[in-house]
């Protein structure tokens, strides 16, 4: 009876030591675009009749007020062009990538795909929204987090923002407690009908 008890004992603390090793690490931090940007079909000047915007020279905005957290350092990989921003069209981001980049401090490169969309849009500015996931190339660090993107006729400009939303990832301790706590309750059964 030692030798199980001894046996389930350091079966236990091994699993505990290897669910603390496999935790997720959520993304954290908000970055920032900016750039210029081409109006493709509608009235030229109404961003509300347009059909398309081509992006123009995307680039990282590195202020602090921006770019924080795992982003700072981030240098730009890609960024979605053409955006459809139609009345019946711009539904169609849902599930794309909209940008990339590289961050070299930490040789991590994060993905941003769009999972909800909304639009706002008057003659002068021209507002996409929603929410989407963060992506590091590992799974189970995708962290929800949400974006604004804003045109704008003033000087032809995009502004873009992300914000990792605040989650706390479990790591599977809770239901390595539940389960330690039924194998006590397991063995105290035993003991007791013995």
């Amino acid at each position: 009876m030692k030798n199980k008890l001894m046996t389930m004992t350091a079966a236990l603390a091994a699993l505990v030591a290897f669910s603390a090793s496999v935790q997720a690490t959520p993304i954290v931090g908000s970055i920032g675009f900016d750039g210029g940007f081409s109006q493709t079909g509608g009235t030229a000047g109404d961003l509300s009749s347009a059909n398309t915007f081509n992006i123009l020279s995307p680039y990282v905005d590195t202020s602090l007020i921006l770019t924080s957290g795992g982003f700072v350092g981030a240098t730009l990989n890609s960024f979605k062009t053409p955006i459809d921003v139609s009345v019946g069209g711009y539904t169609a981001l849902t599930g794309l990538q909209l940008w990339s980049v590289y961050v070299a401090s930490s040789s991590t490169t994060y993905t941003f795909s769009v999972g909800s969309v909304a639009r706002l849009a008057n003659a002068t500015t021209l507002t996409l929204s929603g929410s989407g996931t963060l992506m590091d190339g590992n799974t189970a660090d995708n962290t929800a987090g949400a974006y604004t993107m804003t045109f704008s006729t003033s000087g032809n400009s995009f502004n873009f923002g992300s914000t990792a939303a605040n989650n706390v990832p479990d790591g599977g301790a809770t239901v390595m407690l539940l389960g330690a706590a039924l194998s006590a309750m397991g063995l105290l059964r035993k003991k007791l009908i013995a």
